[in-house]
């Protein structure tokens, strides 16, 4: 993908044969990120190996919810450039985005069937997108963007438009069109460098082919469209692109979107079924959009959407209200930090590793404030690492974890409005053991543990993970207890285990420590021999 150099407009770079498909999907993916160091904006060269076209076609008959083309067999992969620059991430400078919303109609597939043809008008849409306040939708994205990222993020009303029917033809192919389709699964031969048709096909192809046709579609429009012109002629990385599909196309997913933003465009697709509802608002929108930002789903247990506190997980119980993010996906995107210092306004005091405990002293209570009242309001347990020097490090078998405090606003158009009401003044443990770097994907929040003070308020680690510690007693387990909450803030004490057991100490002897972090210290703790007492 390239920016023509005079309206600054991106398209396919000319003469390029390089076939669209979809190499690998979900674990076959992740391994070939891990086996080949694979990060996202990674230019590779690729060697790749032909594969008969009726395999993809089987599979596509059979139903299988796998991507259009089957996974290639790949030959060898060779890093050719390393992009550092961090773009979707806050660094200290607001973030403003752009984005152009294509409402398509594909009644080119069949004229007769309305399901190719838009089922939104332009102003439903619309409402998605900028807040409305005679709207029913109270999380528009700009209004997400907004509030839920503390101001850090801006989806301005001059930054996005709404465009369409976009009319697109049902099926093409490049350079030229061909009744003899091309022989291989790249969609390739002699005369026919790709083409695609939405009546039977989801994949690289067809998805290639809405954002091409989108764009030149907005070339020809801008002459007589000055915002449009404004926004596809400005020459910034990262543009979004919402594409607004008829409920008929074949695609496996109500939405779908980039994961990471590494290019000039940005896509995300969203069925016309589930772009505008009035069960849960413009949920589609925020959920598919912060996949751009890079953000995983966020689960629990076996449930990779568990998460019913995010809007990257099940965000169905918010209905249209403003539900915000997860601890760790805030922390992520750099939307919200550790609680800093009281004293002197210290970052890392809410970065706790195992420097912050000791044998001797393994208790801290610390004040996390409530998600709504500030962007300082989570603590990250690492006793993986040694200090925070190391922060980003730690011992195999000890995860991270993300403890912070919700209250659920009155008002649905308030940040955490759609917080599940079960959820009020409830505290929140997660595991995340991902890194704040846009280029890095793959690790996903899991919500271990909630509580309010109606509930059981005390959480080990070693009920979610094995403990493990080492010679030097780094890692170790965490138990997690809340001790008040209220409006504002919760009071947490956070407990390093060193032992499963009580260490009873040398010669029976009473070192007032809990070891083991049960609430029982040395010989009143069960643990310690009989002679102790």
């Amino acid at each position: 993908m390239v920016r023509d150099p005079v309206t600054n407009a991106t398209g396919d770079i000319p003469g390029c044969t390089t076939p669209r498909l979809t190499l690998a999907v979900g674990s076959a993916a992740s391994e070939a990120r891990f086996q080949y160091g694979i990060l996202s904006g990674d230019v590779a060269n690729v060697t790749l190996v032909r594969t008969p076209t009726d395999v993809r076609r089987r599979a596509l008959a059979e139903g299988l919810t796998a991507p259009q083309f089957s996974p290639k067999r790949v030959g060898g992969i060779k890093l050719a450039k390393d992009q550092k620059e961090q773009k979707e991430i806050y660094t200290g400078t607001p973030i403003d985005l752009r984005s152009v919303v294509y409402i398509f109609d594909l009644s080119s597939c069949n004229a007769s069937d309305p399901g190719w043809k838009p089922s939104v008008t332009k102003e439903a849409i619309q409402n998605c997108v900028l807040f409305n306040s005679s709207s029913p939708v109270n999380n528009a994205l700009d209004r997400f963007y907004t509030i839920c990222s503390y101001d850090k993020t801006f989806l301005k009303p001059s930054n996005v438009t709404v465009v369409g029917p976009v009319s697109l033809p049902c099926r093409g192919s490049i350079p030229r069109n061909t009744t003899v389709g091309a022989e291989t699964i790249e969609r390739t031969n002699a005369t026919v460098q790709d083409w695609w048709d939405f009546s039977s096909f989801c994949g690289a192809s067809e998805q290639a082919a809405w954002q091409r046709n989108a764009e030149a579609w907005a070339v020809n429009a801008a002459s007589s469209n000055p915002k449009l012109a404004a926004l596809i002629r400005t020459a910034v990385d990262r543009r979004r692109n919402i594409y607004i599909l008829p409920t008929n196309v074949k695609c496996p997913w109500e939405g779908y979107g980039d994961v990471t933003c590494t290019k000039p465009i940005c896509d995300t697709y969203i069925r016309s079924s589930s772009a505008v509802s009035s069960s849960f608002g413009a949920a589609a929108f925020l959920h598919e959009q912060m996949h751009n930002y890079g953000l995983e789903h966020s689960g629990r247990g076996v449930d990779p959407y568990g998460d019913d506190a995010d809007v990257m997980g099940n965000f169905l119980p918010a209905g249209n209200a403003l539900l915000c993010h997860n601890a760790p996906s805030m922390w992520r995107v750099g939307w919200a930090t550790p609680i800093v210092d009281p004293r002197n306004g210290s970052p890392l005091y809410g970065n706790l590793t195992s420097a912050n405990f000791s044998m001797g002293s393994n208790n801290l209570t610390l004040t996390v404030p409530s998600a709504h009242v500030t962007a300082a309001n989570m603590v990250v347990v690492n006793l993986g690492a040694a200090n925070n020097s190391k922060f980003s490090s730690g011992i195999p078998g000890v995860d991270t974890y993300y403890i912070s405090y919700r209250v659920r606003a009155a008002t649905a158009g308030a940040f955490d409005g759609g917080l599940p009401s079960k959820y009020n003044r409830t505290m929140f443990i997660h595991r995340y053991n991902g890194v704040q770097d846009e280029r890095v994907f793959g690790a996903r929040p899991t919500l271990l543990y909630t509580s309010s003070m109606l509930g059981t308020r005390m959480w080990h680690s070693t009920s979610a993970s094995n403990f493990t510690i080492a010679a030097d007693n780094n890692g170790g387990g965490l138990r997690v207890t809340l001790v008040n909450a209220n409006s504002t803030h919760a009071i947490v004490e956070f407990c390093k285990m060193f032992s499963t057991k009580e260490i009873c100490g040398s010669g029976n002897t009473d070192d007032g420590v809990d070891h083991d972090c049960d609430g029982l210290s040395d010989c009143s703790d069960p643990d310690c021999p009989p002679e102790c007492f």
